[in-house]
């Protein structure tokens, strides 16, 4: 209900409360156009003070208007065909949505807020079906793109009218309990949601842009999460070296790689792999990503005060046998593991180096002691993800001689070893693979073991190339010897696994 003063009514209404807001500061703060609030007024679905000729609105009243309804205000702006046109894309895209969409929550008893959460679900599980790991959802001047990220590739899939933006971000941010009100800062969230026969784990992220906020949703489908040892395609080698990691009583173990190389899913493959009743198995990570039941896991909140460090302080005092923590991220970190790995306990985490004996390098260099390397690290696995041929359309590569050659040098340097008459492929497309000629990713590998050769070059403190050197005498192979091995047995191309190690 509208409240109107006039005179020195207003006035006094105007000096005694110091929270009130002009028109323009009120459309800030609920990040809404000038025509959308006045609709709001003459609906009294806001509350506003008529000072004069000016509005003024209580910043409590507008801050608990987006507590009760956030999705339901944000709609008032949307024109009624634009949501309806949305869902007939989403429906057409994914033949139908029946047994495709979970049902709205029964606390949307909106029919818009519904609509937007359906919206929500079909774009995720679109995303799904495009087989996506990552969707963007990046506001433009005039439109929202989306985009998929799929087999580590971004495509542009579709353009979302404006109007619809805030209540799309609203309905996120309230599914992975985010705060509504805030648009100033990034934040983070997570939800689940079963749409059909799988069930998403989402990880949310919300970043403030000059057009609005941007969304970017990482699905993680359970079914994929813990994919297991075996199905890593590490060669025999590799794997045996590592299930002798796997069974020492404790140890460090590090994943080396960049940004989304698929270090989680090979640490969380090792644990699945030592999960049992009579282990304790604890994680610190920021975000959780994967859920492993059987294990006690802790997600970081700067916020709080709930750092890496500030856990891995405490963590010893619950008696874990096994501890994830999730990225090394300072010196305190990297020592703390490597003191727990020292004291009985058998430490997986996580570096972003070139490559393994790139690592070992790192812990020196920050100012690890070379007697606690040598005593704690049981090895180190750097790893590269690239994209599978896909089988239903990939075609032999013709490679001329002097190429075979320089691929054969490659992989001898490297400690592998190419045969003569090896058959690579290349990729072609087809409606399988939506005409890319790649199928979904793999990984490729160097496993790193600190033999007694490499533990004495760290005591002298020696350089990274001699470090590589002395490993693949003691068997190592690289990530470009393992890739074209891979290639070779006609699971990638070489002009993926080249593009992936930097040669």
């Amino acid at each position: 209900m509208l409240e109107e003063h006039t005179g020195d009514e207003a006035a006094t209404a105007v000096a005694v409360n110091d929270e009130l807001l002009t028109l323009t500061e009120a459309l800030e703060f609920l990040g809404i156009s000038r025509p959308t609030m006045y609709r709001l007024l003459d609906r009294g679905e806001v509350k506003g003070l008529k000072v004069g000729s000016q509005w003024r609105f209580r910043q409590a009243d507008l801050a608990a208007y987006l507590e009760r309804g956030p999705v339901a205000m944000a709609l008032g702006g949307i024109p009624a065909d634009v949501l309806a046109a949305e869902l007939d894309y989403l429906s057409g895209e994914l033949g139908g949505f029946e047994d495709t969409l979970p049902e709205a929550p029964a606390e949307l008893t909106d029919a818009g807020e519904r609509e937007v959460f359906r919206c929500v679900a079909g774009l995720l599980r679109l995303a799904a079906h495009r087989r996506a790991s990552d969707m963007h959802l990046e506001p433009g001047a005039d439109a929202v793109h989306v985009r998929f990220r799929v087999d580590g590739v971004l495509y542009p899939i579709h353009d979302l009218p404006k109007s619809l933006h805030a209540a799309l971000v609203l309905r996120i941010k309230a599914m992975a309990n985010m705060d509504p009100v805030e648009r100033r800062l990034p934040q983070d969230g997570r939800f689940t949601l079963a749409a059909g026969a799988e069930h998403f784990n989402v990880l949310a992220s919300c970043m403030p842009t000059v057009f609005g906020e941007a969304l970017t949703l990482k699905l993680l489908i359970s079914s994929e999460a813990l994919i297991g040892l075996t199905r890593l395609h590490l060669c025999p080698d590799d794997l045996a070296k590592l299930q002798r990691w796997l069974a020492r009583p404790f140890g460090l173990v590090l994943a080396a790689g960049p940004s989304g190389c698929g270090k989680t899913t090979t640490l969380y493959s090792c644990l699945h792999a030592l999960n049992r009743p009579h282990v304790k198995i604890m994680t610190v990570e920021d975000p959780v990503e994967y859920l492993l039941p059987g294990t006690v896991q802790i997600a970081t909140n700067q916020a709080t005060g709930l750092t890496f460090s500030t856990v891995l302080r405490t963590i010893l005092r619950q008696d874990p046998d096994i501890l994830l923590v999730g990225e090394i991220r300072d010196v305190e970190s990297i020592i703390a593991c490597a003191s727990a790995a020292l004291t009985g306990h058998l430490v997986f985490t996580a570096l972003h180096t070139e490559d393994a004996a790139g690592s070992l390098r790192r812990m020196l260099d920050v100012g690890v002691a070379p007697f606690l390397v040598t005593s704690t690290v049981a090895g180190v696995i750097a790893q590269r993800l690239v994209r599978k041929l896909c089988d239903a359309c990939k075609q032999p590569a013709d490679l001329a001689s002097t190429e075979r050659a320089h691929l054969r040098q490659l992989a001898a340097a490297g400690g592998g070893d190419l045969p003569d008459d090896a058959v690579f492929y290349r990729p072609a497309g087809c409606a399988q693979c939506a005409h890319t000629g790649y199928y979904g990713r793999l990984a490729l590998f160097e496993l790193l073991e600190l033999t007694h050769p490499i533990k004495e070059a760290l005591m002298r403190n020696a350089p990274h190339q001699e470090l590589l050197t002395l490993a693949i005498q003691d068997g190592m192979h690289t990530l470009a010897a393992d890739g074209l091995r891979k290639a070779a047995a006609g699971l990638t191309s070489v002009e993926e696994v080249l593009s992936q190690v930097g040669v």
